[in-house]
């Protein structure tokens, strides 16, 4: 959830399509914290960090694409509330460039990679 919201301020400071390298940053936070808290060598700690890590990405992407669907008279919860997931849906897929989905994909196996903890 943290990493979300750092995407959603991130992507509201430099644009939509600028924001798609904050995926790296996002990967690095999630596989580090999983890292540090879970302390394990199971390959379900680096599951765990792709999905919390593509998630993120997800995530702060949808709350970007609702915030710049707000009006001066639609405020974020009314669009929030107003929004058809398949716009939303739609929106997502057109908005990504191949770019994008390639930075996702890294960070996605950057946090898999992180969030192991060495064997001993």
């Amino acid at each position: 959830m943290f990493g979300a919201l750092i995407w959603l301020v991130i992507s509201l400071i430099v644009g939509w399509e600028d924001a798609g390298f904050t995926a790296l940053g996002v990967g690095l936070l999630v596989g580090i914290c999983i890292r540090s808290s879970g302390r394990g060598t199971h390959f379900i700690f680096g599951i765990l960090g792709g999905f919390f890590t593509l998630g993120a990405c997800l995530l702060g992407s949808a709350a970007a694409a609702i915030v710049s669907a707000t009006t001066s008279s639609l405020d974020f919860y009314g669009a929030f509330m107003h929004i058809k997931m398949g716009f939303l849906v739609t929106a997502l897929i057109n908005e990504t460039t191949p770019l994008m989905a390639g930075v996702y994909a890294f960070a996605t196996l950057e946090a898999y990679m992180l969030s192991f903890r060495k064997a001993s």
